[in-house]
């Protein structure tokens, strides 16, 4: 059985990291190497690459799954 990951969650945990971080978007997104539009996909729940997230979190310094 494959476990989908809760993408609500996720998207909870970075926005809320984000906003404690004082970090725009575009800021997580240069700072994970990823696009500004996939820290936005990511902080609404919309379906992104493991590696995407991963990378995000790293940068964050949160784990999400």
């Amino acid at each position: 059985m494959i476990c989908k990951p809760d993408l609500n969650l996720i998207a909870t945990k970075v926005l809320d990291q984000r906003m404690k971080n004082d970090w725009s978007q575009e800021k997580l997104g240069q700072k994970a190497g990823v696009s500004t539009n996939t820290v936005f996909s990511i902080e609404h729940g919309s379906p992104t690459r493991r590696k995407s997230r991963d990378k995000v979190a790293i940068a964050l310094g949160i784990e999400l799954e």
